[in-house]
């Protein structure tokens, strides 16, 4: 399942966030310019953004996410929610992005109607505190902790973990699954930390071997004692089990409605205003006519970040198993659309090394 595959159209619901996580990847963004213009989903853009997504797809999905926190507009997301389900005739597919810190009634609706919720969270609450916590610098652990176990109650309900790894948390992958196995969660995506739009994440950083070595570690500890019971995958494997000409589905692209009206193809191009990651922008909401202006020429360029397009991956033995890996994260280090990011490149080959050279299951598609 190349990461392509995950198909839906992302709803960015605010820009406003309850958490001020240390490496947050906005942190070069003015977060006190977004933060005092507090805004969210035009709804007309977000129901038009839906329903031309819908009248295009095979299965009708959206993916509720946030360059701040979703659930801060959560009536909002309840009633896109709603919508999408009277387009569809209540097939419609759902996905939610979260910190997981929300009040215990959000934690219920979302165990309801939600299909598939990826919590942002750092492992055992000792690492997580230390790197994700409120705005008045207050722990979140126990509150996300309750919220996973509430959601975790519907089996029809995926809930899985997306872990940022830091020099905080690097070797304590083996206590991180054990840890979320005991709370119900049978899925985790752990990620090497990135560098924040426009700058650097060298406070936090690891060494790329220290990280691909430590993943491997704690993948194969997963195996051995939880076996199909429980999966560890990476961003950097998540194409290791398909050929695929684009790395995933920003390339294609897929729609990101952002809080300031513009359609985006990348989680990290959250708005019109970041200089950095204009190139991935492909589209602009007209609220007096109520229509989406969509930049044709745009579409075209985005969707040419193919792998044989991409210069540095020719040589590349594992290229057809990458295909240049992550569109946002190399447009930012690099400023080059075409360009890849060497530490990227470095985790990657090692890993498809260390991995036998040869394609490996994801039973999971990455957040």
């Amino acid at each position: 399942m190349g990461h392509w595959r995950k198909q839906m159209i992302s709803i960015l619901l605010t820009n406003q966030c309850n958490l001020a996580c240390k490496y947050c990847y906005l942190g070069c963004i003015d977060r006190a310019e977004l933060q005092s213009e507090k805004k969210a989903i035009n709804m007309n853009f977000a129901k038009r953004g839906i329903r031309e997504y819908f009248s295009t797809q095979p299965k009708p999905a959206v993916r509720f996410f946030a360059d701040g926190e979703p659930t801060l507009e959560f009536e909002k997301m309840k009633e896109l929610y709603a919508y999408a389900e009277s387009l569809t005739n209540n097939i419609a597919y759902f996905e939610l992005q979260t910190n997981g810190y929300f009040g215990k009634e959000s934690a219920e609706w979302i165990r309801d109607h939600i299909d598939i919720v990826f919590v942002s969270c750092d492992g055992i609450p000792s690492d997580h505190d230390g790197q994700r916590c409120t705005i008045a610098g207050g722990k979140t652990s126990a509150a996300i902790e309750r919220n996973i176990r509430i959601m975790v109650e519907n089996p029809q309900c995926q809930v899985g973990i997306r872990a940022t790894i830091t020099n905080r948390n690097v070797h304590h992958q083996k206590e991180m699954i054990d840890y979320f196995y005991s709370l119900g969660v049978k899925v985790l995506f752990s990620d090497k930390v990135f560098a924040p739009i426009g700058g650097s994440s060298e406070q936090f950083n690891i060494d790329n071997i220290t990280f691909a070595d430590t993943f491997l570690e704690a993948r194969q500890y997963a195996i051995d004692k939880y076996g199909n019971d429980f999966f560890y995958g990476s961003m950097y494997t998540a194409n290791f089990d398909e050929e695929v000409i684009y790395a995933c589905r920003s390339c294609l692209p897929t729609p990101h409605l952002t809080p300031d009206g513009y359609v985006t193809c990348c989680d990290l191009c959250v708005t019109g205003g970041d200089a950095n990651m204009r190139d991935l922008i492909y589209g602009v909401y007209d609220e007096n006519l109520d229509v989406i202006l969509y930049d044709q020429k745009a579409i075209k360029r985005i969707q040419s970040r193919k792998v044989e397009n991409i210069p540095e991956c020719q040589a590349c033995e594992v290229r057809n198993y990458c295909a240049g890996a992550c569109l946002g994260e190399a447009l930012n280090e690099t400023g080059n659309f075409y360009g890849v990011k060497q530490e990227a490149c470095e985790c990657i080959k090692y890993l498809w090394s260390r991995l036998g050279k040869t394609s490996i299951e994801n039973r999971y598609l990455h957040p």
